[in-house]
């Protein structure tokens, strides 16, 4: 790893401890990234774990946040009809578009980030 590299994985880091939101280190099992970390955002009693993390050869680091869709709301989905329940993620997709962020909607699992 270079200076440059090491330099951002060392401010990414210690902005993470400063703020006292830093959790684990992610574990590089398959050595697609060069540094990750799940930290927890906002301070307080209602935060989210989030990631923050750079994959190699790729010059700008990720921020992403895991949203699972609770059971209540499972539960209404899976009473729609197939075409209802697809037409609820293309709403979810197209309100990402509009906004130019990036995403991925696991449909199976119920959960976008």
């Amino acid at each position: 790893m270079s200076t440059k590299k090491s330099n951002i994985e060392n401010l990414v880091q210690e902005f993470l401890l400063d703020e006292g939101i830093l959790r684990e280190k992610i574990p590089n099992i398959d050595s697609s990234y060069e540094f990750g970390f799940i930290f927890s955002f906002p301070p307080g009693t209602k935060d989210q774990n989030m990631r923050v993390f750079k994959l190699k050869h790729k010059n700008f680091i990720t921020i992403s946040l895991f949203t699972q869709i609770s059971k209540p709301r499972i539960k209404a989905l899976n009473s729609l009809k197939d075409d209802k329940k697809n037409l609820f993620f293309r709403e979810i997709r197209r309100f990402f578009l509009i906004k130019e962020v990036y995403f991925r909607i696991d449909i199976q699992n119920y959960r976008y980030e």
